[in-house]
């Protein structure tokens, strides 16, 4: 297991073979899977669960949930380091969110609070794609309304401030999420998977894919 740290930031590399697998040349050898969708879909669940059950690379995102009032800087420098990570990784790397996430987040923070901006994680995104950012292989869409996401949160625990618009503007996510799949992101394969049904129908059917990519 390796560990990145950036403040109170802790990304987790899990590794089914051997940490000295980052120091290999990769080339040819690397294909990236980031797994997108509303809070609660079930995208760590999944990714945790390939990981302990095939010989692929996860990459994991785990932030504090008591961060106060964190700035777009620290999600756009936790992506980068995601990024660096994942490149070092031969095999096959699961990503939980990626640059495509924090831009949904401040499109929609920039619709719903005023005053605000989003056009630095926009110049971000548009300056950094192919040097500190990149678009993955796949992306893994669970999809599950916004009700079910909220349903979920609660019996997890999580926030409800005005803070976390995960919560607070669930359907408008949803919808920007769509719009951004299909729109700048349309050249990557996706793979929409119904996070309503059964985990275990999930895990198969994410078996089967991730199957056809090491045949």
């Amino acid at each position: 297991m390796i560990k990145y740290t950036y403040n109170n930031l802790e990304l987790v590399i899990r590794d089914k073979q051997s940490s000295d697998m980052r120091y290999m040349n990769v080339e040819n050898q690397n294909r990236l899977i980031i797994f997108e969708g509303l809070s609660c879909a079930g995208k760590s669940t999944l990714i945790d669960h390939i990981a302990s059950t095939s010989k692929c690379v996860s990459v994991a995102r785990a932030i504090p949930r008591d961060l106060p009032n964190p700035t777009p800087e620290y999600f756009m420098r936790n992506d980068e380091v995601k990024y660096a990570a994942a490149k070092n990784c031969p095999g096959i790397v699961l990503m939980n969110r990626g640059f495509l996430s924090t831009l949904v987040f401040y499109t929609v923070m920039e619709e719903v609070t005023p005053g605000f901006s989003g056009n630095k994680v926009k110049r971000w995104v548009e300056e950094s794609l192919g040097k500190t950012l990149h678009r993955p292989d796949y992306y893994v869409y669970i999809d599950v309304p916004p009700e079910v996401s909220r349903e979920r949160a609660k019996k997890a625990g999580r926030p409800f401030d005005k803070r976390n618009l995960w919560m607070t503007h669930t359907e408008r996510m949803k919808s920007q999420y769509e719009q951004y799949l299909r729109t700048l992101e349309a050249d990557v394969p996706l793979i929409r998977l119904d996070g309503t049904v059964s985990l275990t129908s999930l895990q198969d059917e994410l078996r089967k894919f991730i199957a056809t990519l090491v045949e």
